[in-house]
């Protein structure tokens, strides 16, 4: 069996990156490049993974798209506009989800609304509970968030980034940090709220089958510095639920995905441990 491989989504591009590259110059040190060519379309309501090594310039990439980073070579477009600064219509969640202790779990929720505007209308704070319910935290909209378990407060932050209604919502290994069963819980919400309120999503990963069950396709990235080695397209039917995850197919494209692009070399393993 073998991956289909594609570099064209669907029309109607939500974000073109072409031949960006980042080089980071810090002071009295040498240059480091932690992308270099990279060229991706995102389409419109499609959800992309990106798959890699640790340090291969994931997370990088969700910053240079969100704005806060600026290419050094190459260019950024967001629905054909040049990417030159941060974008309300851009949600961003981030591997460790950024609360204040101080404020409950509604206006925590409402932070970055109020931030934004100053103050909160009867209507926004109406779809602020409403986002609470969807994510299964109506029940604590009191609490603060040191009475949350990590699973829950991953979920905060995800209702906080949807109450903005972006148009794009990047999210950066944001289940990471969770254990198994509970990542994968997160996995299935995710993928519930997605069926019910398509948006663009980028979905940075280290787990082949986090990104299989996700994405419409996956953006297998290489090691420092991080290129584009592959774009696989996932060909896993939708809706996915408990189901794809049984779904021998699912195990098979997993197991090809590992041997394709991440294979390792046992022997050379066992022999670095037993040398130590």
């Amino acid at each position: 069996m073998s991956l289909p491989m594609s570099d064209e989504p669907s029309p109607t591009p939500a974000i073109r990156l072409t031949d960006v590259g980042l080089t980071f110059s810090p002071a009295g040190q040498a240059p480091v490049t932690a992308l270099d060519g990279i060229s991706l379309t995102v389409a419109r309501g499609e959800f992309v993974a990106i798959l890699g090594p640790s340090g291969c310039g994931k997370s990088t990439l969700l910053r240079l798209i969100d704005g806060l980073l600026e290419p050094t070579a190459g260019s950024i477009h967001v629905f054909d506009y040049p990417m030159v600064a941060p974008r309300d219509d851009i949600g961003f969640v981030f591997q460790k989800c950024t609360l204040l202790p101080w404020l409950n779990v509604m206006d925590n929720v409402l932070f970055a609304l109020r931030h934004r505007q100053g103050r909160i209308t009867a209507e926004q704070r109406t779809a602020a509970a409403r986002w609470l319910d969807i994510v299964g935290l109506s029940a604590f909209a009191q609490a603060r968030p040191d009475a949350l378990s990590g699973g829950m407060q991953q979920r905060l932050g995800l209702a906080r980034a949807l109450l903005l209604d972006p148009d794009i919502l990047l999210m950066d290994e944001p289940f990471s940090a969770l254990d198994a069963m509970t990542r994968d819980e997160m996995g299935l919400r995710l993928m519930q709220l997605w069926n019910s309120h398509p948006t663009t999503v980028v979905f940075v990963t280290h787990s082949i089958s986090e990104a299989l069950f996700l994405a419409d396709r996956i953006v297998v990235m290489s090691a420092r510095p991080g290129r584009i080695r592959d774009i696989v397209n996932v060909p896993l039917a939708r809706p996915r639920g408990l189901d794809t995850l049984r779904d021998p197919q699912f195990q098979a494209l997993a197991n090809q995905l590992r041997d394709d692009y991440f294979a390792f070399d046992e022997s050379a393993i066992a022999d670095r441990v037993s040398s130590r």
